[in-house]
């Protein structure tokens, strides 16, 4: 199981170039790419047993494909997740599999209902400071190419005075758009389009509403 560790904030698209910059000149060593603008995929599905009559769809499981980790290895997972809770890591789960096809395919053999499809653009950054490293995701969505999703992990060693010297070299306090505790794509579409993206049957970069 792998588990996850990580800040989020939302910013304005035109304020990008200028966190990749501060990555470049503001820190000792210049930033690893990981990956640019790679198409990242994903297929939602409702969990059993799913409440239908629920007004808000926040329980899933998905299947992501496209990720490339720090150590440049493509990587899928299946992820369990109930939005409606601050899970801990014996709530959730985020498993590693080999295949993105053969995935789909054991969950339509186990006859779970398909929610979403989903596609969106990452680009992705491993930095150093004060001997931590972070990494930092940038992942971009469809029909609201006009914000940036952020999202920062870091080294079990990292502490909160180092956790807050990374986030203010990188100005993502001040960029920040984000009113909630944590930047969520579902809320952004929900507040554009009035439906979650996990609503959206085909989420990809031509689709239409």
């Amino acid at each position: 199981m792998i588990k996850e560790n990580d800040l989020e904030f939302l910013i304005e698209s035109s304020n990008l170039p200028i966190i990749v910059e501060s990555m470049r000149s503001d820190f000792p060593d210049p930033p690893q790419v990981i990956m640019l603008d790679r198409i990242i995929r994903r297929t939602l599905y409702k969990v059993p047993n799913f409440s239908e009559g629920s007004a808000e769809k926040v329980r899933w499981l998905r299947i992501m494909d496209g990720d490339i980790e720090s150590d440049l290895q493509p990587r899928c997972t299946v992820t369990y997740k109930d939005k409606m809770k601050n899970m801990s890591d014996e709530e959730k789960s985020v498993l590693k599999v080999d295949n993105y096809d053969d995935a789909l395919h054991l969950f339509d053999l186990l006859h779970y209902e398909k929610v979403s499809y989903q596609e969106n653009r990452r680009s992705k950054f491993a930095c150093s400071l004060d001997q931590v490293k972070y990494i930092v995701k940038f992942d971009i969505w469809p029909k609201i190419e006009d914000v940036t999703f952020v999202s920062v992990s870091f080294a079990s060693s990292a502490n909160e005075n180092s956790m807050s010297n990374f986030i203010d070299l990188l100005g993502l306090k001040e960029f920040n758009i984000c009113k909630n505790q944590r930047a969520d794509v579902d809320e952004e579409y929900k507040k554009r389009f009035g439906t979650p993206a996990m609503s959206i049957p085909m989420l990809t970069f031509d689709f239409d509403f």
